[in-house]
């Protein structure tokens, strides 16, 4: 049976969900806070089935930071912080775009998620957020894989026998 993506990350949310409920059967439930607000795709449909998913499990509580529209004034950037310190898992939904002139985060929301994940706090990186933020290192740090261009770097190929292949920077 094929899946595509989406129902395969769905479905991997899930599982883990699921595998994870014996061994939180006595713990609080896991504080997740999902940052969305752009994307290039559906992301009001994928911030409601990934909390969907989550809290039919009874694992988790979720929360929903949604970031100021595309073209919103500075002042509405200025004011949007989350506090990441509340949650012990961020899931990134967000995707301001791929090039150099996409949407970034405030520094001060950059530098608190920084933190965040330096001091232990977990971050999934949900479908296109993975190609978001492409100046900011410390995410492409924190990501360790994103699609970007073939000038940004090396890439990665899966071949037939199912071994890692990597593409020299420029050669993709």
């Amino acid at each position: 049976m094929m899946i595509n993506r989406r129902q395969f990350t769905l479905r991997s949310l899930a599982l883990l969900a699921v595998s994870s409920r014996d061994a939180h059967s006595q713990r609080a439930p896991v504080r997740v806070l999902i940052v969305d607000g752009i994307n290039n795709h559906d992301w009001q449909a994928a911030t409601h089935a990934i909390t969907q998913i989550l809290t039919a499990t009874g694992l988790f509580s979720v929360d929903i930071s949604t970031t100021p529209p595309r073209g919103a004034p500075p002042e509405a950037w200025n004011s949007w912080r989350p506090d990441f310190s509340r949650y012990d898992v961020v899931i990134n939904n967000f995707n301001g775009g791929h090039l150099a002139d996409g949407i970034e985060w405030p520094p001060a929301v950059q530098e608190s998620l920084v933190k965040f994940v330096q001091g232990g706090g977990g971050l999934v990186v949900y479908h296109a957020a993975n190609n978001a933020f492409l100046k900011w290192k410390a995410y492409n740090d924190m990501i360790g894989l994103g699609w970007r261009s073939k000038s940004f770097g090396p890439g990665l190929a899966v071949a037939d026998d199912g071994k890692i292949v990597v593409i020299p920077k420029g050669e993709w």
